[in-house]
């Protein structure tokens, strides 16, 4: 699970980076099973992203490459609010 303020000046441009840039890329890791990327209606720039894994050691791998990639996010207008990897204990 990750949260992210987008620079609302940059929103636009953040959304469509994210769809034509980040969503396909994560769509390649091989360990990805799912993943939901959703806006905070309630406060512009704020969204969110759920994606899960094959398997823990997985995900904590990506968060690593997310928290790493601060600098990168920031130039494109987005930070990362906080990044944190948990175990789903229940689906319906």
């Amino acid at each position: 699970m990750a949260s992210f303020r987008i620079d609302p000046s940059r929103l636009d441009e953040g959304l469509e980076i994210l769809e034509r840039v980040i969503v396909p890329s994560v769509k390649r890791n091989d360990d990805v099973v799912d993943g939901y990327w959703y806006e905070d209606p309630t406060v512009t720039g704020q969204t969110s992203a759920f994606v899960s894994f094959t398997s823990a050691k997985a995900a904590e791998a990506f968060a690593a490459i997310v928290r790493a990639n601060r600098e990168s996010q920031w130039s494109l207008g987005v930070e990362l609010v906080r990044v944190d990897v948990v175990v789903i204990t229940a689906t319906t």
